[in-house]
C-alpha cells in the first residue's frame, strides 16, 4: 500500500474536478478565461528580449516550485497527524513514494505550462524550479509553526539541534542565492530582478504568522522574546547573507532590494506577532495594514519618520499586549 496516500489525494482531486465541472461559472473560467490570460501573457512576453524572458520564466518557476514543495511537505505533515490514513503516512516508504511522485508530476506540469506561455525550454526555468524546491522544502522543514518544538514539548537539545540545522541550511541557501545574483549581468538590472524574485519567495514562504499559535503561546506563558525567536530567525537567515554577499560584490541595486526585504519582513512580522497578542485576528490584521500604510506614507513624505513610526507602533503593541499571558481568549 505504498501508494495509498497518492491514491487518497488523487481521489480528492478528482472529486474537486467533478465539482468544478458541475458549476458552469467555474468550468467557463477553466476552459475560457485561463487560456485567454495565458495567450495575453505569451503575447506580452514575446515582445521582450530572450534574456529577460528567461529571467522572468526562472523567477516564475522558482516561486511556483517553492509553493508546490512547501505545500507537499505541509500535506504529508497533515497526513501524519490529522489525516484519515495516518497509519500509512507514518511509514517512511509511503512518504518517500508520496513526495517525489507528486513533486515530479507537479514540476512536469509546471515546466509544460511555462513552455506553453513563454516558448522557452532552456536551462533557466529548470534552475529556478530546482532552487524553488530547495527553498520550499527548507521553509516547510524549518517553519513548523505549531509543533511540539514550538510549545516546548520536545527535549531542549533536540529543539536546539533542529533550529541550528535548519538555520545553517538557510544561511547556505541565502548565500548561494546572493552569489548567483551577483554573477548575473547588471544590464537592465537583471541581478536586481532575480534578487527581488528571491526576496519575494522568502516573504511568501516565511512571512505568515499563525494568529492561533501566537495566542496559544501567550496563553501558556511564552514571553515576547520566545515568540520572536520562533518566527524571526528563518526569514533573517534567508535574506541577510544574500544581502551581504551582494553588497560585498558591489551589486548595489540588488543588495538594496534584498536589504529592504531583510529589514521590512522582520519588522512586519514583529508587528503582526505583537498585534495578535493584543487583539483578535481580524482586528489585528486591519490594524497592521493601517500601520504599514501610515509608515509607507511617512517614508515617502519624510523618510526618517517611516522607521520611527514602525518602532513606535511595535512599542505600543508590545505595551498593549503585555497582559496577554495566561489569559484565555
Amino acid at each position: 500500500m505504498r501508494f495509498a496516500l497518492v491514491r487518497h489525494d488523487a481521489a480528492i482531486a478528482a472529486a474537486l474536478a467533478r465539482q468544478v465541472a458541475r458549476r458552469w461559472r467555474d468550468l467557463l473560467t477553466v476552459l475560457i478565461v485561463l487560456p485567454i490570460l495565458a495567450l495575453f501573457a505569451r503575447a506580452w512576453l514575446a515582445e521582450l528580449p530572450v534574456e529577460r524572458r528567461e529571467i522572468i520564466t526562472g523567477i516564475a518557476g522558482f516561486l511556483i516550485a517553492a509553493a508546490v514543495a512547501k505545500t507537499l511537505m505541509s500535506r504529508i505533515a497533515y497526513h501524519r497527524t490529522d489525516g484519515v490514513i495516518a497509519h500509512f503516512a507514518q511509514r517512511s516508504a509511503d512518504a518517500l513514494c508520496y513526495i517525489p511522485l507528486l513533486l515530479a508530476g507537479g514540476l512536469a506540469v509546471l515546466f509544460a505550462g511555462l513552455f506553453a506561455v513563454t516558448g522557452l525550454a532552456s536551462v533557466g526555468p529548470a534552475i529556478g524550479m530546482g532552487a524553488g524546491v530547495a527553498v520550499g522544502m527548507l521553509a516547510a522543514f524549518s517553519g513548523d509553526r505549531f509543533g511540539p518544538s514550538t510549545i516546548g514539548l520536545a527535549p531542549g537539545r533536540a529543539r536546539a539541534f533542529q533550529q541550528r540545522h535548519g538555520l545553517a541550511i538557510g544561511a547556505v541557501v541565502s548565500g548561494t542565492a546572493g552569489l548567483v545574483c551577483a554573477l548575473l549581468p547588471s544590464a537592465n538590472h537583471l541581478d536586481a530582478i532575480v534578487a527581488g524574485g528571491y526576496a519575494l519567495a522568502v516573504v511568501i514562504l516565511t512571512g505568515q504568522v499563525d494568529a492561533t499559535a501566537v495566542r496559544y503561546m501567550a496563553m501558556v506563558g511564552n514571553s515576547s522574546m520566545e515568540l520572536l525567536r520562533k518566527w524571526l530567525p528563518l526569514p533573517i537567515v534567508l535574506l541577510v547573507p544574500a544581502a551581504a554577499v551582494l553588497a560585498l560584490s558591489q551589486s548595489w541595486v540588488a543588495a538594496s532590494v534584498t536589504a529592504v526585504a531583510a529589514a521590512g519582513l522582520p519588522a512586519i512580522t514583529i508587528l503582526r506577532i505583537f498585534a495578535y497578542r493584543a487583539f483578535s485576528r481580524v482586528l489585528a490584521d486591519w490594524l497592521v495594514t493601517i500601520l504599514i500604510a501610515v509608515a509607507a506614507y511617512l517614508t515617502f513624505s519624510f523618510p526618517p519618520l517611516g522607521p520611527l513610526a514602525i518602532v513606535a507602533a511595535i512599542l505600543w503593541l508590545a505595551w498593549r499586549g503585555r497582559d496577554a499571558r495566561w489569559l484565555v481568549p
